[in-house]
């Protein structure tokens, strides 16, 4: 009998199913399941008695007695089992099965140095390496621990890479295979049932029973067509990493970004730093929270208590998000001379397939940004000083003073930074349109101003006071201070928002809407 025949006449013979309708074949890569006729809808497909399950149970039996080392991680105590019914091959009682599993695998822990190459610049690139070592360490300590009758010179690194793998490849979680609590769920093996191919929103039944563990097709299927099993929404990461293949066009397709919650933010943010964009969702709210809070002044920090955002706020986490999402995707663009392969492997094939993927994820996040930021008024900034109006008695003292005639000019002469300050100074000294915005901004920062922040100013301060009062006097009067210049240094600091070298000052009020409506507008 062929491996997989074998499979199935021991599955039967201990209480399992297979359906006569469905035919199994073997690979290099695993196996695959097909119609031999037409398989209705409700159909038991494959089931595994509960005596064949590689479960913890099992697999504490390689200890005597009440030694448990692993009762805290059931899951390492599985892959020395397995490797242990690996290294007694014919003589397993679970032989019938191992002889069907793969030898090798696609995921990136197989991968040579050509092949890690193309996932350079990618989340997988150095997740690889944190598996690896991570496995590696917790061989060397598991290898520690077996029974000293066995060989442990036979329980090599390869040997517990092998079996790792197809704990992440081919496992069921035990809380539904053995109706545990979903607290103490850990992998276990189910042979046969785990024999069929994945396929996205396949409607499939996983069934437990007291007897063991099966599924059932929701579906009509087709003779002659594959039939599929549904590891559930699994995005191309996931799927190469823990199974070796992925899916174009993957709809479950996500890319993860890891960031460091600010201090103290973890009730308002509740991800722990990890965030997923998809097509479907390319800015998430907990993410979009994330970055509110990070950019925030001690103001808007309030705000964000209440679930409120300033626009500026709003403003200052889209290009926050636009720089976090632009250096992604410029780390995998710009290693992209190495994946120009003419006939590439399947191992490559998967790795582009899930590389090209990332990228379209990360644009569409990236243009959906600039088309919010497009669409917003992003403020004054020294351009729209020079043109209004309103602002010409101001840009005339400017000129007079510091010989600065356009935008150009004062960024030519590094003064952007000192002529927002003087403009701030200058809105508190005439009636001006922003009256309202500026009598805030006093509320709000004259009363951080004190002697060690004014004499930081003090400088620029006697600097440019002569020349202003001198031609400008009716503006710069005695209300122009250090005091002044400080508490423009403030607002500068707190309501600008820096727009790729385009600094803006947001005059927006500290009522705004709920962050919500902001996500409904931004999508």
């Amino acid at each position: 009998m062929t491996d997989i025949t074998n499979l199935v006449e021991w599955c039967r013979e201990n209480g399992g199913f297979c359906s006569d309708q469905l035919k199994l074949e073997t690979g290099p890569s695993g196996s695959t399941g097909y119609a031999v006729s037409d398989i209705k809808s409700t159909s038991k497909l494959l089931s595994c008695p509960r005596n064949l399950v590689m479960d913890y149970s099992k697999a504490s039996a390689l200890w005597e007695g009440d030694q448990k080392p692993f009762e805290s991680s059931p899951v390492i105590a599985i892959r020395l089992f397995l490797s242990y019914q690996k290294v007694l091959g014919h003589n397993s009682a679970w032989a019938p099965y191992i002889r069907v599993l793969p030898d090798t695998f696609d995921t990136p822990l197989y991968f040579d140095e050509d092949d890690m190459k193309l996932l350079e610049g990618t989340n997988m690139y150095g997740e690889v390496e944190l598996r690896r070592q991570a496995w590696m360490e917790e061989w060397q300590d598991a290898v520690k621990s077996l029974p000293e009758n066995l060989d442990k010179t036979q329980f090599t690194w390869d040997l517990y890479l092998w079996a790792s793998t197809v704990l992440t490849s081919r496992s069921f979680p035990s809380a539904l295979v053995l109706r545990q609590d979903e607290k103490e769920s850990y992998p276990v093996l189910v042979p046969l049932v785990d024999s069929l191919n994945h396929k996205p929103l396949t409607s499939i039944t996983w069934t437990a029973t007291d007897e063991g563990f099966e599924i059932s097709t929701n579906n009509n299927i087709a003779a002659s067509k594959e039939v599929f099993n549904n590891y559930g929404p699994k995005g191309n990461e996931e799927l190469l990493m823990g199974y070796g293949f992925c899916i174009e066009n993957n709809e479950f397709d996500v890319v993860t970004l890891r960031l460091r919650p600010p201090p103290g933010s973890a009730e308002l943010k509740g991800s722990g730093g990890l965030f997923r964009l998809s097509m479907e969702d390319p800015i998430p709210n907990s993410l979009f929270m994330f970055y509110a809070e990070v950019c925030a002044n001690a103001y808007e920090k309030q705000l964000l208590q209440n679930n409120r955002v300033s626009r500026r706020c709003e403003l200052a986490t889209l290009v926050a998000l636009r720089h976090s999402v632009t250096a992604k995707v410029d780390a995998i663009i710009n290693c992209d001379q190495y994946r120009v392969i003419s006939a590439p492997t399947e191992r490559q094939r998967f790795a582009m397939i899930y590389i090209d993927r990332q990228k379209k994820i990360l644009l569409n996040t990236a243009k959906t940004i600039a088309d919010r930021l497009e669409d917003e008024d992003l403020g004054i900034n020294v351009e729209t000083i020079f043109k209004d109006l309103e602002f010409a008695p101001f840009t005339n003292a400017v000129s007079n003073v510091f010989l600065m005639t356009d935008a150009n000019s004062v960024r030519d002469m590094q003064f952007e930074d000192e002529f927002l300050l003087f403009f701030l100074c200058y809105l508190s000294l005439v009636p001006n349109s922003h009256d309202g915005w500026i009598k805030i901004m006093h509320e709000l920062y004259d009363k951080e101003v004190d002697e060690e922040l004014a004499l930081n100013f003090e400088s620029l301060y006697e600097h440019s006071l002569p020349a202003f009062t001198n031609s400008h006097s009716r503006i710069f009067d005695d209300r122009f201070t250090c005091n002044l210049l400080a508490w423009a240094s403030l607002v500068v600091d707190g309501e600008t928002v820096d727009f790729g070298g385009r600094v803006c000052l947001v005059m927006s009020s500290y009522v705004s809407e709920p962050i919500c409506a902001a996500q409904e507008q931004l999508l």
